[in-house]
């Protein structure tokens, strides 16, 4: 069977994209071009006919033209093939990104007079390409978070354990001294310092983003203006800070304290980004109305939903950053200042997420920096402020207190505090011990205070085993990490319990044992 030219014809009218024969001018003036072109360019393919017609090199972006026409040349002066990828702007102003493949034809003296080939869509599968890269750059980012999350976790988790040793045996000296000790002033300092790094360690649980607050209805805007007094006054007087907030802001649903932690971090940290120089950090506010596409656009953090988000800016006219440091930027203990702890970026990133938000990060050498804070959809409820509490009588316990921790020097401690307060205590190395001390003396034990994280039976577990013996009795969990973390909301529903995270003060730990004792 053979082919003749109308065979030929169809083949080529069938194909996808266009297949063409042009001079190798300027213009790239057509000689031939199959009925495809009307497809891919929105224009029929008589448009680009002879020395009247209209160059088909201008439908390529501005931006790509001089370098297609460089590869394509070079290629044809070599006797090569080519191949290039570039943009076009159809007849209906639409870009679309397409693939181009050719040779170039040659006269009997070896002179470059055409080429010809094909050039092909490929706009859906660039899109799906930049997806999966998109999607995979997520997933490592994800991953790394998670990682770091957890060793910043765990790290926060022990030292809470350290420092609650330091903090109640420091309590414990005050305590004993004469009024007019000279180490008096000592030991504060101590306990001062062990009450900033316990608060350093809250900020490494707060990288992880499992906490979750306690949320209200919080106005932004007023929470700012309330805060910038004392936001001017963290940072040099060499920069300005500028408010842009949106009239009419609606209510999120946050925890205010753990914003304002947020807060601070990003003006402190755009502040540094001027070194010793001036420049201005501008915290504006806004209502950004999001789509599926928008939301892709380098997002750290939960998967908001399209529609209306409240949008926090920070941003600064200092030295930027490079591309490797944007990377980092949010990992604990990762800083670029000499004297930098690493950890207020982090904590912040913690706390967007611990809010079901995200952030995204803009940034170039020298043109300075931009943090975006979206914030999951308003809230529709006012916030009910309570009445402020009245001042607690004085207060001492009775009865048995029944310890249980795998640490000793927090059983210790532990130990001071009940006592000072009027128990009588007992403890436990770990949850198999507790259990069975308990089971001796159910009758008698008032109080378990409960350790939730210690070897060869957890603080669960034994919370059950406990429970299984004495429905009724009144227990106080503890961890170095914060509640939701801790607990996972595993003791919903259970009465007669309460939670205090390491490290505790004897005021803080009364105050938990007032409300489950009563």
């Amino acid at each position: 069977m053979g082919w003749d030219g109308a065979a030929l014809e169809r083949l080529v009218r069938g194909l996808p994209g266009i297949a063409y024969r042009c001079l190798n001018d300027e213009r790239w003036t057509m000689v031939f071009a199959s009925e495809g072109c009307r497809q891919l360019t929105g224009h029929a393919a008589t448009v680009f006919m002879g020395e009247a017609g209209r160059s088909f090199t201008d439908l390529i972006r501005e931006e790509d033209r001089g370098t297609v026409r460089a590869q394509v040349q070079e290629a044809i002066e070599d006797g090569m093939p080519f191949q290039c990828v570039y943009r076009i702007l159809t007849a209906s102003g639409r870009e679309k990104q397409v693939w181009q493949q050719g040779v170039g034809v040659y006269s009997p003296r070896g002179e470059a007079e055409a080429h010809e080939g094909f050039i092909t869509d490929i706009t859906e599968f660039r899109l799906t390409e930049e997806e999966r890269l998109r999607l995979a750059v997520e997933l490592r980012q994800t991953e790394k978070l998670d990682s770091l999350g957890a060793l910043a976790g765990g790290m926060g988790h022990d030292f809470n354990n350290l420092l609650m040793g330091i903090l109640g045996n420091a309590e414990f000296a005050l305590s004993s001294l004469a009024p007019d000790s000279v180490v008096r002033e000592n030991l504060r300092n101590i306990r001062e310092a062990a009450c900033r790094a316990a608060e350093l360690t809250n900020q490494m649980l707060a990288y992880s983003g499992e906490r979750r607050f306690e949320l209200r209805s919080v106005d932004m805007n007023r929470l700012i203006q309330e805060m910038q007094h004392l936001l001017r006054s963290s940072i040099s007087k060499k920069v300005a800070l500028r408010l842009e907030l949106a009239p009419e802001l609606p209510a999120i649903q946050a925890e205010p304290t753990q914003l304002r932690q947020m807060l601070m971090a990003l003006v402190r940290n755009g502040a540094d980004a001027m070194g010793d120089g001036t420049g201005t950090v501008t915290l504006a506010t806004s209502v950004m109305n999001c789509d599926r596409a928008s939301l892709k656009e380098g997002w750290i953090g939960e998967h908001l939903g399209e529609g209306r988000h409240v949008c926090l800016t920070i941003s600064d006219t200092g030295c930027g950053m490079d591309e490797a440091t944007r990377t980092c930027v949010f990992d604990p203990f990762f800083s670029t200042k000499t004297r930098g702890r690493g950890l207020g970026l982090a904590a912040a990133l913690g706390i967007v997420r611990g809010h079901r938000g995200a952030v995204r990060v803009e940034s170039e050498p020298g043109r300075g920096s931009q943090f975006t804070v979206l914030f999951p959809r308003p809230a529709e409820v006012a916030s009910k402020a309570g009445a402020p509490a009245a001042a607690a009588p004085a207060w001492r316990g009775s009865g048995t207190v029944l310890v249980v921790d795998d640490e000793r020097i927090v059983r210790q401690v532990a130990e001071w505090m009940l006592k000072r307060l009027g128990f009588t205590v007992i403890t436990a190395e770990d949850g198999e011990e507790g259990v069975e001390k308990f089971r001796e003396q159910a009758r008698e034990i008032v109080c378990v205070v409960l350790d939730l994280s210690m070897p060869r039976m957890s603080g669960e577990e034994a919370f059950a085993c406990i429970r299984a013996v004495r429905v009724d009795v009144p227990v106080l969990l503890s961890s170095g990490y914060d509640e939701q973390a801790a607990t996972g909301g595993r003791f919903a529903g259970a009465t007669r319990i309460g939670f205090i995270q390491k490290p505790y003060e004897m005021a803080a730990l009364e105050a938990k044992l007032r409300s489950i004792l009563g």
